[in-house]
């Protein structure tokens, strides 16, 4: 891959990271207040991110453009760790769980 390509992918990721990643547990943690369920539901996406940049940064090894993406690629992974760790917002600034509606009562009870 070309240097400019790299470059836009990897600038791509961290913006989704920043934005979309961030905003998707934010909202998580409004609905889900027990940490080992939000870390079993973010456990894949963390995954997925990470096995991607391990595949991207072995390929630039083999291209030698490793040390070049190097530190980007250790600040993307510690953004994702980071996102699990301390959400930028509060989880009571995340929209609350939906109520359910109330049973109505039969006539005659």
């Amino acid at each position: 891959p070309s240097a400019a390509a790299v470059g836009a992918a990897l600038t791509r990721a961290e913006a989704a990271l920043d934005t979309r990643v961030r905003a998707a547990y934010v909202r998580m943690c409004g609905y889900l207040h027990e940490p080992a369920t939000r870390a079993i539901l973010y456990g894949p996406v963390k995954g997925a991110v990470l096995d991607a940049c391990g595949q991207l940064q072995t390929l630039l090894h083999a291209t030698g453009q490793a040390e070049e993406y190097e530190p980007r690629l250790r600040a993307l992974a510690a953004k994702l760790e980071a996102i699990e760790a301390a959400p930028s917002q509060p989880a009571a600034e995340a929209p609350p769980p939906p109520q359910a509606a109330p049973i109505p009562e039969e006539a005659g009870e």
